[in-house]
């Protein structure tokens, strides 16, 4: 910048760098890489390139007398080779050369780095990198794979805010609100024959909030409110695990667990001690409801605060004391473990034990005075190409089974092929969903669905045709049964070059005299009260509701 016939240097970046001569001769000297490079691609193109000899005499002036007392082998390919392992080690057994990067403002030197600094840093980086990344990932996972004693917790504060306001006594109010966010966990495993796993998370935070008048070397006197939200849950389970067999072993909690858990408090500050301050004896309200999670666990809900309506001088809420609510989970101390059992096997069934079939089953278990099992088993059938399900659960009174088969017959020399799920309670079918199908060349399309209810006397099923000869034929049938009723549609279309026939056909048959019991009688009890209405009289006159209704429809 000029300015009163003076010069001032604004801004300076630069770099200064000894020791590179080998370098640069290396690369660009007379038989260097490049010179010796681009003088054999010559020797290679001939007179073909004469852009690349112009460029060449730029770069290296008196290329052409050089390259006509040279002798250049034939073999381009091994020499060039030859001239970069040359540079590479000219390069490596050279000096290092010192290279050194400035920054300056206003002619005041701001600062500057050198090449060996950049090679201390990219060393520390480079180790740092290795710690961080491969070694204390290594680490971390060998301690959480060899104990389960393992504790990792993180703390962040956040928002402290501060300000004081003046007051009429001459002594400032100091307001401050600061927050503590901390969340970690505690657990591990040991893998073995029996392994432990054991995993308890827990994140709290916390709201600090005060209020007081504050001189150093003088008085601090005030108050504190402390707001707390808690979480705290925790896993550990017994893994064994043998040919075919896995079991899980948890064992029931012993202690409370708080999944949410809100406190609110206050403190008084005096002289350097802190003391809880007490809430109002008067109309403490102290609330638990507990409904059952399931066995051995009850999910409860805890409240306790203070009820200060009635006071008159009583502060208003939340300054009135300690204020809580939590939902917890509570054992009922009924229950010792709940295991799960995992068992695969493969079976042989039917005559002389001719069908393979596949059995996967679990089996639930709670251990103590409440003792509970339930068993669910899945069974696939090679040969049938079967699958079957089963529910057992004794205490409640429960054995589901729902079976899955895949089927295929012949019908009329056609085949078809289908499916069936049964659903079943105490072996008694409670539902029957089978589908069939049929396909032939694109000439015939059969689809059916039927669906069986037998506890409610209830069935349907859905028919679908489509024939393509001569003509285009469609029919669609359904078919719907229920107790003292049935119903059925049929639509059929038929359509060729010259016509088009479209066939509707509704049944419906409903046995209305057995659906409703004692008809008769509610038809004469609805009768008397028709005539009833219509016997009255016609306020100021003589004549009667019939009469006015008789003339109406007339």
């Amino acid at each position: 910048m000029k300015a009163f016939d003076h010069s001032y240097d604004m801004f300076e970046l630069g770099v200064e760098g000894a020791g590179f001569e080998p370098t640069i001769k290396a690369f660009f000297g007379e038989k260097g890489f490049l010179h010796e490079t681009f003088s054999r691609l010559m020797i290679f193109a001939g007179d073909s390139a004469p852009m690349l000899r112009e460029v060449l005499d730029r770069i290296s002036p008196g290329f052409h007398q050089g390259r006509k007392r040279r002798q250049v082998p034939e073999d381009h390919l091994k020499a060039i080779k030859e001239s970069f392992q040359k540079l590479l080690n000219d390069v490596r057994f050279s000096a290092a050369p010192e290279a050194t990067a400035f920054l300056r403002l206003l002619g005041d030197e701001i600062g500057y780095m050198k090449t060996t600094e950049m090679k201390k840093m990219s060393e520390t980086l480079l180790m740092y990198f290795h710690i961080f990344i491969r070694g204390v990932p290594a680490q971390a996972f060998f301690k959480l794979t060899s104990s389960t004693e393992n504790e990792m917790f993180f703390h962040y504060i956040f928002m402290e805010t501060s300000f004081s306001l003046p007051t009429g006594s001459g002594f400032p109010l100091k307001f401050s609100l600061s927050g503590v966010f901390a969340p970690g966990a505690r657990g591990g495993l040991t893998p073995s024959a029996v392994t432990d796993v054991s995993f308890m998370p827990s994140i709290g935070l916390e709201f600090i909030t005060q209020m007081g008048v504050h001189l150093p070397d003088y008085m601090d006197a005030g108050t504190e409110m402390h707001t707390n939200l808690y979480h705290e849950s925790s896993f550990n389970a017994k893994v064994t695990v043998k040919k075919n067999h896995i079991k899980v072993s948890i064992p029931a909690p012993k202690s409370n667990s708080q999944l949410l858990s809100v406190r609110n408090k206050m403190l008084s500050i005096s002289s350097g001690q802190t003391k809880l301050v007490p809430s109002l004896v008067e109309d403490q309200v102290d609330y638990t409801d507990c409904r059952p999670l399931f066995k051995g666990l009850n999910l409860c809900t805890v409240v306790s605060y203070c009820n200060a309506s009635s006071i008159e001088q009583a502060p208003y809420f939340p300054l009135t004391g300690e204020t809580m609510f939590a939902v917890e989970i509570q054992p009922t101390g009924k229950v010792s473990e709940y295991t799960a059992t995992v068992t695969d096997e493969t079976l042989r069934e039917g005559k002389k034990g001719r069908l393979k079939v596949e059995s996967l089953k679990l089996t639930l278990r709670t251990e103590g005075e409440e003792s509970v099992e339930a068993t669910a088993s899945v069974k696939y059938n090679h040969d049938k190409k079967a699958i079957s399900t089963d529910l057992v659960i004794p205490d409640c009174n429960v054995e589901a089974g729902i079976n899955l088969a895949v089927t295929e017959s012949d019908q009329d020399g056609r085949k078809m092929r289908g499916f069936t799920i049964d659903v079943t309670n105490k072996n008694i079918p409670q539902l029957t969903l089978s589908g069939r199908a049929r396909h032939e060349m694109m000439k015939e399309v059969m689809l059916q669905l039927q669906m069986d209810i037998p506890s409610l006397k209830t069935d349907a099923s859905l028919t679908a045709i489509l024939k393509k000869d001569d003509n285009v034929l469609m029919d669609f049938e359904s078919v719907i049964h229920l107790p003292e009723t049935s119903y059925q549609q049929k639509a059929s279309l038929k359509y060729d070059d010259d016509k088009f026939h479209v066939e509707l056909k509704t049944d419906l048959n409903a046995e209305i005299k057995k659906m409703i019991t004692n008809a008769e009688g509610h038809h004469r009890k609805l009768q008397k009260l028709i005539d009833d209405i219509l016997d009255q009289k016609v306020a100021k006159t003589d004549m009667k509701l019939r009469h006015i209704v008789t003339k109406g429809i007339e």
